[in-house]
């Protein structure tokens, strides 16, 4: 039976962007499941069992809300139960996982497990190559013929503080894939898809379903469906719409164009605009916000750049940890080469 698989949904009332609250979900929160919606479809269109590759919660303890409306979507798979492999972010603790309420209508896989030809492999606090490694003893006598596992991928040119204990490396999998006649691996994890290959042995990492802030900036590598055949490891990708995050220059010539081919792909787009200290107010009350108003289209404004909106009288607005790294990291002075959105994704992956 074909997979249909998927990485890092990231299911969640995040409060940045958040929108209208209905029913105990905001906006945000049914965006994303919009997206696991659509991924319940692609699977049942191309006969396939749906995988997701760890991190389906965007934290540890989800609203009882957001974990029904789970509930709900995963209830209309076609076929076989869903898989859910446990991501780091889904973990609570030893024993206790954010997908546990899921199981009536998906199987949960919080330990190593071999099935059909299929090593499924999902997060733990262990280093990943020893994950793997170790994995590959659950199969018993059955040839695995593909691996599904939650960890990043690194290869040479990825700067170190991306090859920690959490990743593993392409070459790692190169070795274990010719020691064990394994000719493809695919992973969540890292949110940008790439495809790594050597030696005959395929590593793909899916990339984030659901970008989940500017640290993943752009429109390439998200959206990520991997249908894929055990039997032969013939796979395909496709994408489906979903939430974009687009950074700009207020002034760039083709700010209107970016954000409407975007759009015209059915995503829903999120921009940030850089603006001058201090001309924040300017930029706001100008033609182009004027016209993302109209448009529908959320904005801020560089928090590296711009000034902080005059204090109003109202009720302080909570924020979340990752609403308040995103700014952190936003306004560092990063060493040549190093990127905001690197940054980002080594420390969201360090604090869970």
């Amino acid at each position: 039976m074909k997979l249909c698989v998927v990485a890092d949904v990231h299911l969640g009332c995040f409060a940045q962007y958040g929108g209208e609250v209905v029913d105990g979900l905001n906006a945000r929160a049914r965006l994303t499941l919009k997206t696991l919606e659509a991924a319940v479809n692609v699977a049942a269109a191309a006969g396939a069992k749906l995988v997701v590759a760890g991190d389906l919660f965007q934290v540890k303890r989800p609203e009882p809300a957001l974990i029904a409306a789970a509930q709900r979507v995963l209830e209309t798979a076609v076929g076989a139960r869903p898989l859910l492999l446990l991501g780091n972010h889904d973990a609570i603790g030893p024993g206790d996982t954010a997908l546990a309420p899921l199981w009536q209508v998906a199987q949960p896989i919080t330990a190593p497990h071999c099935d059909a030809g299929v090593l499924y492999v999902p997060w733990s606090p262990a280093p990943a190559l020893a994950r793997i490694e170790s994995a590959f003893a659950t199969s018993g006598s059955v040839p695995v013929r593909l691996v599904v596992m939650h960890c990043g991928i690194y290869d040479g040119t990825f700067p170190e503080y991306l090859r920690g204990d959490g990743a593993v490396g392409f070459g790692d999998l190169v070795r274990l894939g010719c020691a064990h006649g394994v000719r493809l691996f695919i992973a969540g994890d890292y949110h940008r898809h790439r495809v790594f290959e050597d030696r005959g042995v395929q590593a793909v990492q899916v990339g984030a379903l659901n970008p989940t802030g500017f640290s993943d900036e752009g429109t390439e590598g998200y959206g990520s469906v991997i249908v894929v055949d055990p039997e032969t490891g013939a796979w395909e990708r496709r994408e489906i719409p979903g939430p974009r995050f687009l950074a700009m220059d207020y002034t760039e010539a083709d700010r209107e164009k970016r954000i409407n081919e975007c759009r015209a792909a059915g995503n829903t787009v999120f921009a940030r605009l850089r603006v001058p200290a201090g001309a924040e107010a300017e930029v706001r009350g100008g033609p182009f916000c004027e016209w993302l108003e109209q448009e529908g289209v959320a904005y801020d404004f560089d928090p590296d750049e711009a000034e902080s909106p005059a204090p109003v009288e109202t009720r302080p607005r909570v924020r979340d940890f990752d609403e308040v790294l995103v700014e952190y990291v936003t306004g560092m002075a990063l060493p040549a080469g190093v990127t905001a959105e690197a940054v980002l994704g080594a420390a969201r992956r360090f604090v869970g």
